[in-house]
């Protein structure tokens, strides 16, 4: 099911159908990060105003601390997605297990 069909319905987790719209999304986050970052480097080296320079590497630093995080993030989503998994299948399976 996708994601933004399951806007205002209950869940729990997000399921095996969710994998590849939410990796899209990381993909394309990572993508729009790294391109940013080198557009932003290539004005920096071409503007000679002092405060736009330090305006410009405060920008580059924090969008370094982002790219810092996104392992964990990745990791985090990861980590959502397969419990959602193990309590959807908990559930269709019962919770004793089989004897």
């Amino acid at each position: 099911m996708n994601i933004l069909s399951r806007f205002g319905k209950p869940m729990k987790g997000f399921g095996v159908g969710d994998i590849g719209p939410i990796s899209l999304a990381l993909g394309t986050g990572a993508l729009v990060l790294a391109v940013v970052v080198m557009i932003l480097a290539t004005v920096k080296a071409n503007v000679t105003d002092g405060n736009a320079t330090a305006v410009l590497n405060k920008i580059i630093t924090a969008l370094a601390t982002l790219a810092d995080w996104y392992p964990i993030i990745v990791v985090v989503v990861a980590a959502v997605i397969i419990l959602g998994l193990i309590v959807y299948f908990g559930q269709k399976t019962g919770a004793g297990g089989s004897a």
